[in-house]
């Protein structure tokens, strides 16, 4: 039934043992005495002490003795019959008890990709550094797809918002409608999807077809997906990144070692035509009005005169030091356009998952801090307001420094 407070339910029983099942799964009571067997049960019902004792029947009860008077600990009149406790009079119905504000999971971040994507959660990836950074606020999906373009991506952004969708069911699912497959349990809104396409739409025609995909294509298709994510049922934030820049001399030698005595020497992919879809991807961004990193332009212009080639691993993918840069970069854009998202680190120790640490408005902890935890208490401390969905974190009385 949905129910999860015991005490919020009332048992009708007209046996002894059923009022002794109700008393021991902690819900009210009310006995229904069989008039062929009261006077045999009579002693049994005074024992287990059912809060009503309705010996004309049911239809004795009323539902509004379960109500009480806004703002009152009071019961309003009784309508009962006869109380066992007291013995006589009208009874001391059961206190009202508020429902308890629907849990909600954990905030969801969707990064959405190709092979650079797909590879953000190897050691030190930039991927892994956000899951890092939220670590009990949110949990990071990697939904990188090694060698896609936003053509073939475009085919499972309609499944990735089924997959990425709360516990209601799927856009456009007609009332009524059983969910689909995946649907229906429990998720935590998707509160930022992360749109990183271009590096393989960018290849050559002439020297890749497979994989190329025109300019005006790349530019309609990746703002369409970006529509789609940010008028979705939990309307995600959006932030684009455009592909980072392509090094010759790596691309170069990346074939020579990965085809030894098969390298063309023909570059499949450039810096300037790079720069073109990077150039097309903020235009499209704008457009929507939504934030934009270009790793293709900030790359160049952190490290200058070709050193920027030290953020790439083979021309294409990211090294150590990139992944390292595109963390800081996108840390940087959500804190500057998503403020209710960022994540500020505990002063004294530096850590994203103690009591010191700061999550923005639309971010929760799922469950309290250690340090937050009463022994004398506890389960009293995990009903406290870190429940709820908004509240701003308070300040630990001391830093955590023990490191647990």
């Amino acid at each position: 039934l949905g129910v999860r407070d015991p005490s919020r339910c009332v048992v009708f029983e007209d046996s002894p043992a059923g009022l002794e099942a109700a008393r021991l799964a902690g819900m009210a009571s009310a006995a229904l005495p069989d008039p062929r067997m009261q006077a045999a049960n009579a002693h049994k019902f005074e024992a287990l002490k059912p809060r009503w004792l309705l010996t004309g029947g049911i239809g004795e009860f009323d539902h509004r003795d379960l109500e009480l008077a806004p703002g009152a600990p009071t019961p309003l009149p009784g309508r009962c019959s006869y109380d066992v406790l007291t013995g006589s009079g009208p009874p001391p119905c059961p206190p009202a008890v508020a429902p308890e504000e629907e849990e909600e999971e954990r905030a969801r971040i969707v990064l959405f990709g190709d092979s650079i994507t797909q590879q953000s959660f190897g050691i030190g990836g930039f991927g892994a550094r956000l899951a890092d950074r939220y670590q009990r606020r949110a949990d990071v999906l990697n939904r990188g797809y090694s060698g896609y373009n936003t053509r073939w991506a475009a085919q499972l952004s309609p499944k990735l918002l089924r997959e990425t969708a709360g516990a209601a069911g799927a856009a456009g699912q007609a009332p009524g409608q059983g969910p689909a497959p995946g649907q229906g349990e429990k998720r935590g809104p998707v509160t930022l999807v992360v749109l990183f396409f271009g590096a393989n739409d960018a290849s050559l025609a002439e020297h890749n077809p497979r994989q190329h995909v025109p300019l005006g294509e790349y530019k309609a298709t990746l703002a369409s997906m970006a529509q789609q994510f940010a008028s979705s049922g939990q309307e995600a934030n959006v932030l684009v990144v455009t592909p980072p820049p392509v090094c010759h001399a790596q691309r170069l030698e990346f074939q020579k070692s990965r085809f030894p005595g098969a390298a063309t020497g023909v570059l499949e992919r450039t810096l300037e035509n790079a720069g073109l879809y990077a150039g097309a991807a903020e235009a499209a961004a704008q457009e929507l009005g939504l934030p934009c990193l270009n790793l293709w332009r900030e790359m160049q212009e952190a490290e200058p005169g070709g050193a920027w080639s030290g953020y790439l691993s083979d021309g294409l993918h990211l090294s150590a030091a990139g992944n390292e840069f595109v963390a800081s970069k996108l840390v940087a854009k959500i804190e500057a356009h998503f403020p209710t998202l960022a994540v500020l680190p505990c002063p004294h120790t530096g850590s994203f998952g103690n009591s010191g640490s700061r999550g923005g408005a639309d971010l929760r902890v799922d469950a309290p801090w250690h340090d937050a935890i009463d022994p004398g208490d506890v389960p009293g401390s995990f009903k406290r307001p870190f429940k709820k969905r908004r509240l701003a974190e308070v300040e630990p009385a001391a830093p955590d420094l023990t490191g647990n």
